[in-house]
């Protein structure tokens, strides 16, 4: 297994009632510094927290929160009563009042008697409506917020832009590794699945992707070749991807194949080249990220000198010979060509290694890192290559794994706890 990354601090409650605590873990000691942001990228954004404290001033927000605030006072005995403070159960705190929710009604007997499915439900609803208005992308349709601007669909989904580079520079690195079937994993908070879903076209295609990720949830980006195996490494030119998708742990769910980037589902698989491009023009590097987010972080002076020296040798270079290119591609040329690896994303919100649930704990009041109305603190592949044959360039690959494309199915908010796995 190679790098594994945690998404920030993950409390597990012990049966006494204590905490123990799992802070992140790189795995690549030299680069802590920066790695951070590559997967909570909306965490340390000040561009990114300015509009979020903004959305408290629009008018469906406004409306949302009267039209359900005696909805959410009527959940106060059935769940919350004890743990958060009333004042706090409104849909500000949509996301995380879910989520303990969600927890309690498995976990919690007298929950579990008093909360009804159709609260549940509706309480995962609102949800949805929130996190995809702070890490999604509005496109102005019915029941959404205003339409972003070009600055809001830069910023708020933000998570997901440095997801995006994260994924693709991890199987990038791994085209000029000496164990090209190497595996990574990294875990998460939400926000980068929501913002993956925005930016790729999911949330589009997919009216599933614009609800919360279920916990233990698995994006998987797949790297396959047709190549026989023995004719050695894959050219860049063989490369296929493929997005495959689990929402959840509950009994029977598996991981389907979902096209990105507005593709058809007849062409769920898409070369290597083209994945190359379209998350070259989707996610932020480092630099990137601190100049779009106004960061102060200690590492952006030296990300932002080097960005500025990239754009001018790309600038030079394209002035000397073919002109500019698509956002994103130059910076991710660096030595392709992979046999067979995957990368993993799993939700970690309440996940450890193994898909073994924990539970957050949610304050009473509001803490030190509130928004500006005041609130909850919301911290932010399996991989395959047998000895395929040589097939036509357009034809899907090959799994014993189902990929197939469903149709769309309601979540169950209910679910089973989560199934701890362990493989060899």
């Amino acid at each position: 297994m190679g790098i594994m990354e945690i998404g920030g601090m993950i409390e597990i409650r012990e049966e006494k009632g204590d905490y123990k605590r799992l802070y992140e873990n790189t795995g690549l000691q030299k680069q802590k510094a920066d790695n951070r942001h590559r997967i909570a990228g909306s965490e340390r954004c000040p561009n990114h927290v300015a509009l979020k404290n903004a959305q408290v001033n629009s008018t469906t927000f406004k409306n949302t929160t009267l039209s359900n605030a005696p909805f959410y006072a009527s959940t106060i005995p059935q769940v919350f009563k004890g743990i958060v403070g009333d004042p706090m159960v409104k849909y500000h705190n949509a996301n995380l009042l879910y989520e303990y929710a969600a927890y309690a009604k498995v976990h919690n007997t007298t929950v579990t008697s008093t909360l009804p499915a159709a609260s549940l439900a509706r309480l995962r609803a609102l949800a949805s409506k929130r996190i995809f208005n702070i890490h999604g992308v509005n496109r102005g349709g019915a029941g959404e917020e205003e339409k972003d601007n070009e600055l809001q669909e830069l910023i708020k989904p933000i998570a997901g832009r440095t997801l995006a580079e994260k994924v693709f520079y991890s199987l990038n690195a791994l085209t000029t590794s000496s164990r090209p079937g190497l595996l990574n994993l990294l875990f998460t908070s939400s926000a980068p699945f929501v913002g993956f879903a925005a930016i790729s076209g999911l949330a589009e295609s997919d009216k599933r992707f614009r609800g919360v990720p279920e916990t233990g949830s698995m994006m998987v980006f797949e790297v396959f070749s047709y190549t026989p195996a023995e004719d050695g490494v894959p050219k860049k030119g063989d490369l296929w991807v493929r997005f495959l998708y689990r929402n959840g742990t509950a009994e029977g769910a598996k991981l389907v194949g979902y096209p990105l980037f507005g593709r058809g589902k007849s062409k769920m698989d898409m070369r290597f080249s083209e994945f190359e491009t379209e998350m070259g023009a989707i996610g932020l590097g480092v630099g990137e990220w601190c100049e779009a987010c106004a960061a102060q972080s200690l590492f952006c002076p030296a990300f932002r000198a080097s960005l500025d020296k990239g754009r001018k040798d790309e600038k030079a270079k394209s002035d000397a010979k073919k002109g500019g290119k698509k956002k994103g591609s130059s910076k991710l040329e660096l030595g392709l060509g992979l046999g067979a690896a995957g990368l993993v994303v799993v939700l970690g919100i309440l996940v450890i290694i193994g898909c073994a649930r924990s539970q957050r704990k949610v304050d009473r009041g509001a803490g030190a890192g509130s928004d500006k109305e005041g609130g909850l603190e919301e911290g932010e592949g399996s991989w395959e290559m047998g000895v395929r044959n040589k097939k036509g360039e357009e034809e899907r690959a090959k799994s014993h794994a189902d990929y197939g494309v469903r149709d769309e199915e309601e979540v169950n908010p209910i679910g089973e706890p989560v199934r701890p796995e362990e493989r060899v």
